[in-house]
């Protein structure tokens, strides 16, 4: 039996704009803006999880 794959990294920035923490992954599958931040975080983790990824937080610039 073949073992599935294992996550790979899927780098996301998080900012803050106009009253919204936005959420996107560098590579443009992922994307969501939320009014918490650790809504945002969390979201971002859930879609990466459901693509087999996991997250990696980078600061914009």
């Amino acid at each position: 039996m073949i073992p599935p794959p294992e996550p790979a990294p899927v780098p996301i920035e998080i900012s803050h704009d106009h009253g919204l923490w936005r959420f996107r992954s560098l590579d443009g599958r992922l994307s969501g803006s939320f009014l918490e931040h650790r809504a945002a975080l969390r979201a971002a983790e859930d879609e990466a999880n459901s693509h087999g990824c996991y997250v990696v937080v980078r600061a914009p610039g």
